[in-house]
C-alpha cells in the first residue's frame, strides 16, 4: 500500500490550483499553480483597463490600442501555458495514481463477498454504527453527529462521553500532562491492581524521570512562580551541566556530607528544595509508597539515577513544559549505561504510557481497543483481500467451490495483535470448528470435531481414537469451549 499512498501523495500535490510544482521558491515563481496563473492574469487586465481609464480622464495621450492588445494576447499566452503545463502534469499523476491501483488490485472485487450482505436493513443499521463508531474514536465529532442525523443513528451521550475523555487524556499525555491520566489511575486502583496492571506505577514514574531531568510539569507552582524571562536559570542550569560534564564523577554537582547536601557554587544562592533532584526525591516518597510490594526493584534504579544527575533549578525558558525543556542529551553521559534506557522517552513517556492507558481504559468501559473499521481495512488491505481473491480464481479454473459461505478456503496469516480468539480446525476433517461442528474432548484427551466423531462411529456409537489405541463412545465426549 506504501506504493498506491505515495502515487496519491504525488497526485495531490500536482492537482491544479492547489500547489505549485516546486518547494524552491525561485523554481514556484516561474511555475506557478493554476490559481496564481488565473489571478496573475485578472489583475494584469484591470491594470491595463484602469490605464485606458486613467488617460481617458485625463488630458495626457492614450496608449496605442494595438501594442496595448498585442501584450494583453501575450500576457493570455503566457498564463495559457501555464495552465496547460500543470494539467499535463497533474494527468501523469493521475495516470501514474491509476496504475499503482489496477497493479495493487489487478482483479475486480465483485463476486468475493456476497453482494447482498449488507441489503437487510439489521446488516445495514450495524455497518452505519461501525462508521459512526470510527468518527466518535477518532474525536471527529462535527462529522459524526452529520452522520448520525443522516443514517438516523440514536446517540448516547455515555458513550460520547467516554469517547471523549479517552481522546482528551490522550491529546494531554501526548503534550506531555500526565495529571488527568494519574487521576484515573488512581480513581481505578482496585480495578487496575485485579489485572495487575503497572499503568498507575509507570504515570508516576514517567513524572518523577521529567522532574529528575529538570522538567516543570504543567500544573505545578513552580510551573506559575519560576518564570524567567532574563534567561538566569538556564545560563546556572547550562554552567552546572558544563561543570559535571568536564569533571569526574566525583565532582558532580552536589555530594552527600552526613545528611547535608554540598551544591556547586552556581547553586549556592538556590533554595536546596528547589532543585530538580530534591523534587524527584520528595515526588517518589509521596507517590512511590503504594508500589513498594510490587515494583521495588524499580522503585531502587529510579532513586539510584538521582545520585548520577547534577542539581540545578529548572529552568521554563529551555522550552515548553515537559520532558523535552531540558537538554537530556546532556544529562546522558553523567549516567552509567544500565540507568541510561531511563532517559528514552520512547521507553519510559507518551510513546509507551498512551498505547498503555488506551488499552486499560477501553478495557474498564469495555469497549475495543481499535476501532472494528480501522481493523476491518487493515486487514483487507494488508494482504488478505488479494489472496482471497486469487484462491477464488484459482478454484474457478478448477471447478471446485468453497465448502462453506462463512468458512475462508484458505489460512489468512494475522499479526498476533490483530487475533482475538481461538480457532480451532479437527485434524481429521481439516474443517474449522462452529457451533453445528463443535470440538469435543475424547476420554483420552484428544479434541475432534463432533462431525468427525460421528463418521468415527458409524451409527453404534463406539469408535477408536485415530491418534491412539483407546476405545471411546460417543456419548461420553465433552465439548470444548476455546
Amino acid at each position: 500500500m506504501e506504493a498506491v499512498q505515495k502515487s496519491l501523495e504525488q497526485l495531490a500535490k500536482r492537482a491544479p490550483g492547489l500547489h505549485s510544482n516546486s518547494v524552491s521558491a525561485k523554481a514556484a515563481a516561474t511555475q506557478p499553480s493554476v490559481h496564481d496563473s488565473i489571478d496573475k492574469l485578472i489583475a494584469q487586465v484591470e491594470a491595463a483597463k484602469a490605464t485606458i481609464a486613467s488617460s481617458a480622464a485625463s488630458s495626457s495621450s492614450p496608449p496605442n490600442p494595438a501594442v496595448l492588445l498585442a501584450e494583453l494576447k501575450a500576457l493570455v499566452e503566457t498564463a495559457q501555458k501555464s495552465i496547460l503545463d500543470r494539467q499535463k502534469e497533474f494527468h501523469a499523476a493521475l495516470s501514474k495514481s491509476t496504475k499503482a491501483l489496477d497493479k495493487k488490485f489487478p482483479i475486480p472485487i465483485d463476486g468475493v463477498a456476497d453482494p447482498s450482505l449488507f441489503s437487510s436493513t439489521e446488516a445495514q443499521n450495524a455497518l452505519e454504527r461501525v462508521i459512526f463508531n470510527h468518527l466518535q474514536r477518532n474525536g471527529d465529532w462535527s462529522t459524526s453527529y452529520k452522520f448520525a442525523a443522516e443514517a438516523k443513528l440514536p446517540l448516547s451521550p455515555q458513550t460520547e462521553a467516554l469517547y471523549v475523555q479517552l481522546h482528551n487524556v490522550a491529546a494531554a499525555m501526548s503534550r506531555g500532562d500526565l495529571r488527568p491520566a494519574i487521576s484515573w489511575a488512581e480513581q481505578e486502583r482496585a480495578w487496575l491492581q485485579t489485572r495487575k496492571s503497572g499503568l498507575e506505577f509507570a504515570l508516576h514514574r514517567s513524572q518523577f524521570i521529567r522532574i529528575a531531568a529538570g522538567a516543570i510539569l504543567p500544573g505545578s507552582d513552580e510551573a506559575i512562580a519560576n518564570r524567567d524571562p532574563d534567561g538566569e536559570n538556564v545560563e546556572m542550569m547550562s554552567a552546572s551541566i558544563d561543570q559535571l560534564n568536564a569533571g569526574s564523577t566525583s565532582a558532580n554537582a552536589a555530594s552527600f556530607h552526613g545528611d547535608a547536601r554540598t551544591v556547586t557554587p552556581d547553586l549556592a544562592l538556590a533554595s536546596l528544595a528547589n532543585t530538580n533532584v530534591e523534587r524527584a526525591l520528595a515526588y517518589g516518597r509521596e507517590h512511590f509508597k503504594p508500589f513498594r510490594s510490587t515494583h521495588l526493584t524499580e522503585i531502587q534504579r529510579l532513586f539510584t539515577l538521582l545520585a548520577y544527575l547534577p542539581a540545578f533549578i529548572p529552568a521554563p525558558a529551555y522550552g515548553p513544559e515537559g520532558f523535552d525543556s531540558v537538554p537530556v542529551e546532556h544529562l546522558i553521559p553523567t549516567v552509567p549505561l544500565v540507568y541510561r534506557p531511563l532517559l528514552d522517552a520512547n521507553l519510559v513517556h507518551a510513546p509507551l504510557l498512551e498505547p498503555m492507558f488506551r488499552l486499560e481504559f477501553c478495557a474498564r468501559n469495555k469497549i475495543a481497543k481499535d476501532a472494528p473499521l480501522s481493523i476491518g481495512v487493515e486487514v483487507g488491505a494488508g494482504g488478505a483481500l488479494n489472496k482471497i481473491i486469487k484462491v477464488k480464481a484459482v478454484m474457478k479454473e478448477r471447478g471446485n467451490e468453497w465448502s462453506q459461505a462463512d468458512e475462508l478456503p484458505i489460512e489468512i496469516p494475522l499479526p498476533q495483535r490483530l487475533r482475538f480468539h481461538s480457532i480451532f480446525a479437527c485434524p481429521v476433517s481439516k474443517e474449522q470448528g462452529t457451533e453445528q461442528n463443535p470440538p469435543m474432548m475424547l476420554a483420552c484427551g484428544h479434541v475432534l470435531c463432533l462431525e468427525t466423531l460421528t463418521k468415527l462411529a458409524k451409527g453404534n456409537g463406539r469408535f477408536k481414537c485415530p491418534y491412539c489405541p483407546t476405545e471411546s463412545y460417543l456419548n461420553q465426549a465433552i465439548r470444548v469451549y476455546f
